[in-house]
């Protein structure tokens, strides 16, 4: 899917993530001239960047998610051009940040066959905002991306975390995953997205990955393993407590 992945994240307030595309359907011009990832290619690696910030109409409104740009790397190294391919947020503005953000980074070129050329990259931007307590490496999904209950009877009786009048669980016990051996040799970093059930004792009675990180060394099993320990102030729904369904983001962060 991608070539190289690089996350950094900024305090505990945003995450920036960088892609470089390998693969898609060719964009249109200005992008068309452009380079993408093939033999005898080498991707531009990033030396500077600046963070995205939050509008103060996004941060009352609680939006949270990734914003995803299509950009052109040119041959100095600049960011020549950029365009949303997937949008997190248009009315409140932090569609427009990303891309001020953006523009103002820094690469190493790409090259091919040792010469600077420009180069199609994704961008991937991930807006969180800040929470109490010490750093999280969970987030719950943020409201704004609809949770359907899986039909496989996973969840059932239980209610999905953005159900109209519930009160949601709230992290009380947590660990953060732990690292295999394999995996930081490998220096793979990311997420995998686990959907459990907490139940109405506030514990994770069902768990199971959702979107893989690394099945061959061993950050998906980690990240079910550490969640199962987690324990929550349980749901409520009209006063009362109740099972939920939720999806939580376990990060992999190397230092």
């Amino acid at each position: 899917m991608s070539a190289r992945r690089l996350v950094a994240f900024a305090g505990v307030v945003l995450t920036t993530a960088l892609t470089l595309s390998a693969q898609g359907t060719q964009p249109t011009s200005p992008f068309s001239t452009a380079t993408q990832l093939g033999p005898g290619i080498t991707g531009p690696v990033e030396l500077k960047f600046t963070e995205p910030k939050y509008t103060d109409a996004a941060r009352d409104a609680g939006i949270e998610g990734m914003v995803v740009l299509e950009a052109v790397i040119d041959t100095s190294g600049k960011v020549a051009n950029a365009r949303v391919v997937q949008s997190l947020d248009k009315k409140y503005g932090l569609d427009e940040e990303a891309l001020k953000a953006v523009k103002a980074w820094l690469f190493k070129s790409a090259t091919k066959d040792g010469k600077p050329v420009p180069m199609i990259v994704q961008l991937e931007l991930m807006f969180r905002l800040p929470r109490t307590g010490p750093d999280r490496a969970v987030v719950a999904r943020p409201p704004q991306e609809r949770i359907k209950l899986p039909d496989d009877g996973f969840a059932t009786g239980a209610y999905a975390w953005d159900t109209l009048g519930l009160k949601p669980p709230v992290e009380k016990r947590f660990s953060a995953p732990k690292y295999t051996m394999e995996a930081m040799r490998a220096k793979i970093q990311g997420t995998v997205v686990v959907e459990v059930v907490i139940g109405t004792d506030g514990t994770v009675t069902k768990a199971r990955v959702f979107e893989t990180l690394d099945k061959v060394n061993g950050l998906d099993e980690a990240a079910l393993a550490t969640v199962k320990t987690w324990t929550f102030e349980p749901g409520t729904l009209g006063g009362q407590t109740v099972p939920v369904y939720a999806r939580l983001d376990v990060m992999f962060r190397l230092h």
